[in-house]
């Protein structure tokens, strides 16, 4: 039976290249495991070097507090949310980024 269950890590990778804007996945811990190949193309590094980060240290710093709690607010209630972030590339240049709901 568990042989016919797809590999989720590959599984989760296809279905995040599928979305057309940059795109993360944290585990439970809140680092980042994956991202997407727009992210890799927006960010400027790889997707190894994302894994492991946290979101926050990609945030602009004024905006990190505020988009935890929306977070944290989104997971305790199950609602979705829209957001607009600043996010840092690899050469610390500000680039903002469109969250949709």
């Amino acid at each position: 039976v568990f042989s016919q269950i797809p590999n989720s890590y590959s599984t989760n990778l296809r279905l995040l290249d599928m979305i057309p804007v940059p795109a993360w996945r944290s585990n439970s811990s809140g680092l980042i495991d994956q991202v997407n190949k727009e992210w890799v193309s927006v960010l400027g590094e790889t997707a190894k070097e994302e894994v492991g980060k946290e979101i926050n240290e990609l945030l602009d710093p004024e905006e990190a507090a505020k988009f935890r709690e929306l977070i944290l607010y989104s997971l305790d209630s199950d609602a979705a949310f829209e957001d607009e972030l600043s996010i840092k590339k690899f050469d610390s240049k500000i680039s903002d980024m469109t969250l949709p709901s």
